[in-house]
């Protein structure tokens, strides 16, 4: 979000302001992986989701850890930080392997996989959030794009027929709503537009 203000701002004066303030949270950020994946690791409910408990790596996060990498490099690069852009694109590389070795299932991305290699296999909407501002804030591709693609259909496929009012947050791969959390089962209309705006 910072990297949206500056970019579309066009202000130097903004990045100077804010750079400091993204360099620390994402310092603190690479402290959540915790066995060097490369991915934040969840804990229970500690993401946007606060009624829908994750544990381990998850896709929703780890897509918007790799859309903020992206971003903290270019903001690094318009600092001239040079050391920090490399930081950032060394854990790049690391969490987008994390996410295609933990969490790639095939069709879409797993909701999360534990630290004990057990998998929560719902398919969610929110998966490729952080592929969603990726485009909107040019930074390309941070998955591979035929991955990208086979994740949106899979999405329209489960999630966006599993009612209709919207795309569903977690469907599994029997197309059978995941019940274990209100989150889970409910419809949000800012996932379904973000995944439509993808």
């Amino acid at each position: 979000m910072a990297y949206r203000d500056v970019l579309w701002g066009g202000e130097r004066r903004l990045l100077t302001q804010l750079y400091g303030h993204v360099k620390r949270a994402m310092q603190w950020e690479f402290t959540t992986d915790r066995n060097g994946d490369g991915l934040p690791d969840h804990e229970g409910q500690d993401s946007t989701y606060d009624l829908w408990p994750f544990f381990g790596a998850g896709s929703y996060t780890g897509s918007i850890f790799l859309a903020a990498l992206k971003a903290s490099e270019r903001m690094a690069q318009r600092m001239r930080d040079q050391a920090f852009a490399r930081t950032c694109r060394r854990w790049l590389r690391l969490a987008a392997q994390g996410m295609e070795q933990k969490l790639w299932a095939g069709t879409y991305y797993l909701a999360a996989r534990h630290d004990d290699g057990s998998a929560y296999d719902a398919c969610i909407v929110g998966q490729l959030n952080g592929q969603w501002y990726a485009h909107l804030l040019g930074l390309g591709y941070l998955l591979p794009p035929d991955h990208v693609k086979q994740s949106v259909e899979t999405v329209l496929r489960l999630n966006g027929q599993a009612s209709a009012f919207g795309a569903v947050n977690a469907v599994f791969p029997d197309g059978g709503i995941d019940g274990s959390s209100y989150h889970a089962q409910n419809i949000w209309p800012g996932e379904t537009y973000a995944f439509c705006a993808l």
